[in-house]
């Protein structure tokens, strides 16, 4: 069993063949605070392996993972999805884990998908002939 430095969680130890590394992180928001209940989607950007963890409710993610590089897409809702990296070598792992930020929404206006950079588009068009443009939460998308 490990325990984790940050939160305290304790885990059982996953063996795999050759180097592993234990990361203990905990995801934040912007603001520093613990995201819980997140959704970690975890993918070896080599083999394309898969699998999902879960923050506790400290925020805290704990896994040993095996040698390999790793991305992880952090989901929760009302949060931008955020990837961070776990590249694991020689049983050391060097972690890049940035804070997530809020999203104030799910609109086109808050996404970055390819629909909501036609939209910015269109919104462009409007602006060009004077239309006055707001996003859902009626702020002015002056940015555009």
């Amino acid at each position: 069993m490990y325990r984790c430095d940050k939160c305290g969680d304790t885990y059982k130890e996953t063996l795999y063949a050759g180097g592993q590394s234990e990361v203990s992180e905990v995801i934040t928001d912007a603001e520093g605070n613990p995201l819980t209940n997140a959704e970690v989607t975890v993918t070896e950007v080599n083999t394309g392996e898969t699998f999902t963890l879960t923050t506790d409710e400290n925020g805290c993610l704990d896994y040993v993972f095996p040698e390999g590089t790793w991305e992880l897409l952090i989901h929760k809702d009302g949060y931008t999805d955020t990837y961070a990296y776990v590249t694991v070598a020689d049983g050391d792992a060097e972690v890049d884990i940035p804070a997530v930020e809020t999203n104030p929404c799910d609109c086109l206006c808050h996404q970055t998908n390819i629909f909501a950079k036609i939209f910015r588009i269109i919104l462009k068009i409007c602006k060009m002939f004077g239309i006055d443009v707001h996003c859902c939460d009626d702020s002015p998308l002056n940015d555009i």
